[in-house]
């Protein structure tokens, strides 16, 4: 709830008093960095999930994606992609459109237009 009100610092004071962090409580804090800019922090803790042996899922990557556009790192998004689509997940549909998404703001559109 804090991180949906923009209220970050709040938000973090109170994940980190988690003891036993779960999927929805990881992707809560990674999303509203996310959607606040704060992509990097986003990522960061991205690979602390992972660190940490918690397994991310599709809202995971919802907001990594998200991170990556915010924050301009578009070859990370795509490796991350790759990840997905070619790794154990496989969330084709809904993540070719984030994928999209993601390259749909560089300046040239043919990397967007190669992959369909």
């Amino acid at each position: 709830m804090y991180s949906k009100c923009r209220e970050l610092k709040d938000a973090w004071k109170l994940f980190v008093r988690i003891q036993r962090k779960d999927l929805v409580s990881w992707n809560a804090m990674i999303s509203g960095y996310a959607q606040h800019g704060a992509g990097e922090k986003a990522l960061e803790l991205f690979d602390a999930m992972k660190h940490d042996g918690m397994k991310p899922d599709w809202i995971t990557f919802v907001a990594v994606f998200l991170a990556c556009n915010h924050a301009g790192f578009v070859d990370l998004g795509v490796q991350y992609f790759d990840f997905v689509v070619f790794g154990p997940l496989i969330l084709a549909v809904f993540v070719c459109m984030l994928y999209a998404e993601l390259l749909w703001g560089l300046p040239n559109l043919t990397a967007v237009l190669g992959f369909w």
